[in-house]
C-alpha cells in the first residue's frame, strides 16, 4: 500500500528542493520556473486523490488565492483541486529552496 502522508509530501519537498537548488546553480536558470515546471508533473498535482492530499499537508494551501491565474472551475472539483494543489506544492517547494539556501548560507 503507498502512503501520502504528511512525512511522505515534506520529504517529496526536500528532496525536491535539493535537486531544484543543484539544478538551478547557473546563472540564467529561473528558479522560480524550474519550481513551476516541477509541479506541473508531480504525483502530488497530477493525481486528484493525492492532490486532495497535498492540500491537506500543505502549508500554503490558500496560496491559489495568490496567483496571477486563478481559478479554472469549468472542469469540476478534480481539476479544481489538482490547481488548489499546484499552487500550495509550487509555494512549499519555494519556501524549502529559500530555507536550504539560506541554511548554505549559514554554513
Amino acid at each position: 500500500m503507498i502512503d501520502h502522508t504528511y512525512a511522505d509530501y515534506w520529504k517529496d519537498i526536500n528532496l525536491l528542493a535539493k535537486e531544484t537548488i543543484e539544478e538551478c546553480k547557473e546563472p540564467d536558470t529561473d528558479i522560480k520556473e524550474y519550481i513551476k515546471e516541477i509541479a506541473d508533473g508531480v504525483k502530488w498535482v497530477i493525481y486528484p486523490d493525492i492532490a486532495r492530499t497535498c492540500i491537506v499537508h500543505s502549508r500554503n494551501s490558500d496560496n491559489y488565492a495568490d496567483s496571477d491565474i486563478g481559478l479554472d472551475t469549468s472542469q469540476g472539483f478534480n481539476s479544481i483541486c489538482s490547481q488548489v494543489a499546484h499552487w500550495a506544492f509550487v509555494a512549499d517547494l519555494e519556501q524549502e529552496v529559500s530555507k536550504l539556501q539560506e541554511n548554505e548560507e549559514e554554513n
